[in-house]
């Protein structure tokens, strides 16, 4: 072999392992791409749903959209008097944020069982455990003064959670509200006052700081809506049509609004300032 071959047996051979080294790195190239999108879809980025608002909520709906597009949980509650239970519930498939959820629903479900059960009660304690069905996630517990609720905590939580939603996983908040009975307050009511009245106010005082961020407002609409009694006889509170001279019954939801009427500074110092949207939906209920 002449010094042209070997220069030329060289070159081939240098050339072939070079096209091998690039055939190599084009063979691995997609088997780390293929292994890089595997681990990827075995964890969800962690990217936070939001909740749907409550005023675009419809609760016959079913949003089981896949991947999901906001966030599930469900509640289960029980209520407890003398730490012996009085009621429990599920509340399913729910997307709306629990402090809505708790304002509009829930709140309104817990003073009417109280209210039902005859008895002067007192909120004492709500302890929430919010859990993930997932091994590496512990279930967190909170405890909370009466109904002094801070549900930013809970939505929080719930939301640090939202991606493991798109594996199937479910979110669940167990929640005890406790309630004592009070018997300091039945002995020391004024008179003409009932157990069942003295309920309900307790209860919704207790309430206040969860649902209005303060007692004034709550006090203020019921002391300017209290129903006078005979001859109205309507219940607690009213509302009297100034034009008319008719007399509508105030249920909880509309308390609730003039509450969230009076937060907002809007004036209410007499019945002629009763807001439209209250005045219509009275009419329409009538």
């Amino acid at each position: 072999m002449d010094a042209d071959d070997s220069v030329n047996e060289w070159s081939s051979n240098n050339e072939s392992e070079h096209q091998l080294s690039n055939d190599s790195s084009i063979n691995i190239q997609p088997v780390r791409g293929a292994r890089l999108l595997q681990q990827s879809q075995q964890r969800p980025a962690k990217r936070t749903m939001p909740f749907v608002p409550y005023e675009d909520w419809i609760p016959d709906q079913a949003y089981n959209d896949l991947p999901p597009s906001c966030m599930h949980y469900y509640i289960e509650w029980k209520l407890t008097v003398n730490r012996r239970i009085i009621a429990k519930q599920t509340e399913n498939d729910l997307v709306v944020a629990p402090s809505d959820f708790w304002t509009e629903e829930l709140f309104s479900k817990i003073v009417d069982i109280v209210k039902s059960t005859g008895k002067t009660c007192e909120a004492d304690a709500t302890t929430i455990a919010i859990s993930v069905n997932d091994r590496s996630e512990h279930d967190i517990t909170k405890r909370f003064a009466k109904l002094d609720i801070d549900w930013l905590v809970i939505e929080r939580q719930l939301q640090a959670w939202s991606h493991l939603l798109r594996i199937g996983k479910k979110l669940r908040i167990n929640v005890s509200f406790n309630y004592t009975e009070s018997s300091k307050a039945s002995r020391t009511a004024g008179r003409g006052a009932t157990t069942t009245a003295l309920s309900e106010r307790n209860t919704r005082l207790d309430a206040e700081q969860a649902v209005s961020g303060g007692p004034d407002a709550w006090r203020h609409v019921y002391s300017l809506m209290r129903c006078p009694g005979s001859p109205y006889d309507l219940g607690p509170y009213y509302w009297q049509d100034r034009k008319t001279h008719k007399h509508y019954k105030l249920l909880g939801h509309h308390l609730r609004t003039l509450v969230k009427f009076v937060q907002r500074g809007d004036k209410l110092e007499s019945h002629d300032d009763i807001p439209q949207d209250v005045r219509t939906q009275l009419y329409a209920e009538q």
